[in-house]
C-alpha cells in the first residue's frame, strides 16, 4: 500500500520517507529472524507469528481453519460482533501477494524449525502455545510448497516423523501414539493425518490405527482423530472400519459420539460403499425403544421451557453441540439410500403428534423433520402419511418463526399431491388474518402465493404442480419484442419485393401479347 500523491509531496517538503506496506512486513520479518523458534510458545509473540504467516501466504483471514489457530484456546468459541463479522465478510477470498512474500514465507517457515531438534519438536507438541502454530506451519508446508516437502529432511513434517513409515515399536509410532489422548497434542495429529504422504498415511493406519478404531470412536479425544482418518480411507478399508465399529454403535450413541457415525455414512455415500450394516446395528441398538432413541438423538426435552425468555432459549439451544450434531446424523441417515432413510421415516410416522409438533418447533431438530418431507425415495408414501397430521396445527405453525419453515417445505414435499396441497392452501386462507399480523406468517403467505391462489386459483394450480411459465425478465422480454419486430420488417420486405417481382413480370406478358 503506498501513500497518496498528496503525502507524497507533504512528505518531501517534511523530508520524511514512506515505505510501502510490503518493506513493513519484510522488515518486520527482519526483526524478528534469528528468535523465531523461541518466540514460538511466547503467549504474546505467537500470535504475531501466525499473524505474518497468514499475510505471506496470502490465505483468507477468516476461513474457518485460518480463523482457529489465530484465536486463542479461550476465545476460539466466542462469537464475532456485526461490526467485526461486516468487516471481515470482505477478506474470504484468497489474497493476491507480491513474490517476495513467497521467499519471506519459506524463509519464515524454514527459521522457525531451524535449530530445533526432533525431541524438543516433540514437546512443542503437547505446549497449548506452540500446537496451533505448528498445525499452521503443517499445513502451509503442504499447501504452499506442496507435498513433496514432508519429504525435506528439514521440514517440520520430517522432524515430527522421521521414519518413512511409521511402525509400532518405533519413535514416530510412540509419539504417534501418545498424541491419540492428548487434549492439545490430538490437534497437532489431525492435521499430521490430513497432510500426511499417502505412503505414510497407510503405513499409520495399517500398523497403529486399523486394530483400535472402536476403542478411539469411545474416546472423546481420540474420536477426532479418526474423523480425519475416515476420511482418508479407501472403499475396501472404509467397509473393514464400519464392521468394527457398527457393534459399539449404541454405545456411541449413548455417549453422544454422533458424529463419528454421521462421518461413517457420509463416507460410505462418497465411496458408494455398502451402509445396510449401520442401519442394521442402529436398529438393534435402538431395540423396541427407537421412538425414544430418535428423541433423544435430537435432542427434544419433554420438560417445558414456555417460561424461559425467547433469548436465553436461543443461546441454550445454539450452544448445545450434541443436540446439533445428533439433528445431523439423522438428516445423513435422510439423506442416504434405503435401509437407513426407512428406519428413520418408520420411527417419524410412529411419534405421537405433539411431539411431532415438538420437532417442528425447535430450532435444531425441525432441520431433520423438513428433510424428511423433502427426500427421495419413499418419501411419497412418507408424506401422504405425515402431512395430514400436521393439518389442523397450520396457523400455529405458520406463525412460530422455526416451525414456518417446515410449512414452506410442504409446499415442493405436496408435488403430485394435489389434494393434500388444497388442503393446505384452504387451511391458510381460513386463518389469513392471522398469518398477515407475524412476520413469519406473512412469509408462509408469500412462499405459498396465497395472493394468486385467492384470484387466480387455475394459474395457482400450475404453479403448483410445476408447469406454470417461469416469469421473465424485463430484458428477456425486450429481446422478444425486438426479434418479433425484425420478423415483422423481414416478412413485410419479403411481400413487397415479391409483389413488385409479380407485377413486373405481368406487364411484360402484356406488352409481347400487344406487340
Amino acid at each position: 500500500m503506498m501513500a497518496s500523491p498528496e503525502e507524497q509531496q507533504q512528505s518531501m517538503k517534511n523530508d520524511e520517507v514512506y515505505v510501502s506496506m510490503e518493506n513493513l512486513f519484510l522488515h518486520a520479518l527482519n526483526e524478528l529472524e534469528g528468535d523465531l523458534g523461541y518466540l514460538m510458545t511466547d503467549p504474546f509473540a505467537s500470535h504475531t507469528i501466525r499473524v505474518l504467516l497468514i499475510v505471506f501466504s496470502g490465505r483468507p483471514m477468516v476461513d474457518s481453519g485460518t480463523v482457529n489457530v489465530l484465536r486463542s484456546k479461550k476465545n476460539e468459541n466466542i462469537p464475532l460482533t456485526a461490526e467485526k463479522a461486516a468487516f471481515l465478510e470482505a477478506g474470504k477470498a484468497p489474497r493476491t501477494v507480491p513474490e517476495s512474500f513467497r521467499s519471506a514465507l519459506q524463509r519464515m517457515t524454514s527459521g522457525l524449525v531451524a535449530g530445533l531438534d526432533t525431541t524438543y519438536l516433540r514437546a512443542l507438541a503437547c505446549h497449548p502455545v506452540a500446537n496451533p502454530l505448528m498445525q499452521l506451519l503443517l499445513e502451509l508446508e503442504s499447501l504452499q510448497f506442496g507435498k513433496a516437502k514432508s519429504h525435506d529432511e528439514n521440514s517440520l513434517f520430517r522432524k515430527l516423523l522421521p521414519d518413512e513409515y511409521p511402525e509400532q515399536g518405533t519413535g514416530s509410532g510412540s509419539f504417534f501414539s501418545g498424541l491419540l489422548y492428548d487434549v492439545v497434542g490430538s490437534r497437532l495429529l489431525e492435521k499430521l493425518v490430513l497432510f500426511a504422504p499417502g505412503k505414510t498415511f497407510k503405513a499409520l493406519y495399517k500398523s497403529l490405527l486399523s486394530h483400535r478404531l472402536p476403542n478411539l470412536a469411545k474416546n472423546e479425544t481420540a474420536s477426532f482423530v479418526l474423523i480425519k482418518v475416515l476420511e482418508r480411507l479407501s472403499k475396501d478399508d472404509l467397509e473393514t472400519a464400519v464392521s468394527q465399529i457398527c457393534p459399539s454403535l449404541g454405545l456411541l450413541i449413548d455417549r453422544s459420539r454422533t458424529r463419528i457415525i454421521k462421518i461413517l455414512i457420509d463416507r460410505c455415500r462418497v465411496r458408494q460403499a455398502d451402509t445396510s450394516p449401520i442401519a442394521v446395528a442402529f436398529r438393534q441398538a435402538c431395540g423396541q425403544n427407537a421412538q425414544e432413541r430418535l428423541t433423544k438423538l435430537l435432542g427434544i426435552s419433554t420438560t417445558s421451557m414456555d417460561g424461559v425468555a425467547a433469548d436465553r432459549k436461543f443461546l441454550v439451544e445454539s450452544h448445545d453441540a450434541t443436540k446439533a450434531y445428533g439433528s445431523l446424523l439423522v438428516q445423513s441417515m435422510l439423506a442416504a439410500p434405503d435401509m437407513l432413510r426407512e428406519l428413520v421415516l418408520d420411527v417419524l410416522l410412529a411419534l405421537e403428534t405433539p411431539v411431532i409438533m415438538k420437532i417442528a418447533k425447535d430450532r435444531t431438530a425441525s432441520h431433520a423433520l423438513q428433510m424428511s418431507l423433502i427426500c427421495s425415495g419413499d418419501g411419497q408414501k412418507f408424506r401422504r402419511a405425515m402431512v395430514p397430521r400436521l393439518l389442523g396445527n397450520l396457523s400455529d405453525l405458520a406463525t412460530d418463526p422455526v416451525a414456518s419453515h417446515v410449512v414452506d417445505s410442504l409446499w415442493p414435499s405436496t408435488e403430485g399431491l394435489k389434494f393434500l396441497k388444497d388442503k393446505i392452501a384452504e387451511e391458510l386462507l381460513l386463518n389469513e388474518t392471522l398469518l398477515r399480523q407475524s412476520l413469519p406468517g406473512r412469509a408462509v403467505w408469500r412462499n405459498w402465493k396465497m395472493d394468486m391462489y385467492k384470484t387466480r386459483r387455475f394459474d395457482w394450480t400450475l404453479e403448483g404442480r410445476g408447469k406454470a411459465d417461469k416469469s421473465k425478465t424485463g430484458i428477456e422480454l425486450a429481446r422478444e419484442r425486438y426479434a418479433a419486430s425484425a420478423a415483422h420488417s423481414k416478412a413485410k420486405d419479403r411481400f413487397k419485393s415479391n409483389h413488385l417481382r409479380s407485377t413486373s413480370g405481368g406487364n411484360g406478358s402484356l406488352l409481347a401479347g400487344g406487340g
